[in-house]
C-alpha cells in the first residue's frame, strides 16, 4: 500500500497515545488542538526557506513538524520531515524542491483525519 493510499495517522501509534491518554478526553482534544496550531506555522515556513534557499531555516522547521507529528501517528508527515531536515543539513536544498509539496500534500491529510478524530473526542 502507498502512503497515499494509508491512512494518514498510524493505528499504533495513535492507540499508544491513548493508552497514554488513560481516557482523559480533555487531554486529547488538547494535544490535537495544540498540534494543529503550531503544525500550521511550521509547514508554511517551509516553502519560503526553500523559496530564500534558506537550510537553517528549512532544517528548523522540518526537525520540529517531524517530532509533533510523531507523537500524534501522523508517520508519513514524520517520514518525509526527517528527509527534508536531512537533506537542510546537508546545505544543498536542490532535492528538497520536489518534497516540500509532498509534505504539505501529506499534512493535509493528517489535519484532515485529526480534525475528524477531534470532532469525535468533542462529542464523546
Amino acid at each position: 500500500m502507498s502512503d497515499a493510499e494509508s491512512s494518514p495517522i498510524d493505528a499504533k501509534a495513535w492507540s499508544s497515545l491513548e493508552t497514554i491518554a488513560d481516557g482523559d478526553a480533555e487531554f486529547m482534544v488538547s494535544l490535537i488542538e495544540q498540534y494543529l496550531e503550531d503544525s500550521a506555522l511550521l509547514i508554511s515556513q517551509m516553502a519560503p526557506s526553500l523559496a530564500e534557499n534558506s537550510a537553517e531555516g528549512l532544517e528548523r522547521s522540518t526537525h520540529t513538524l517531524k517530532s509533533a507529528s510523531a507523537n500524534l501517528g501522523a508517520m508519513v508527515l514524520t517520514r518525509l520531515c526527517e528527509e527534508l531536515c536531512a537533506i537542510a543539513r546537508s546545505g544543498s536544498l536542490d532535492d528538497a524542491h520536489p518534497l516540500v509539496p509532498k509534505a504539505e500534500a501529506e499534512y493535509e491529510r493528517a489535519k484532515a483525519e485529526l480534525e475528524a478524530r477531534l470532532e469525535k473526542l468533542g462529542a464523546a
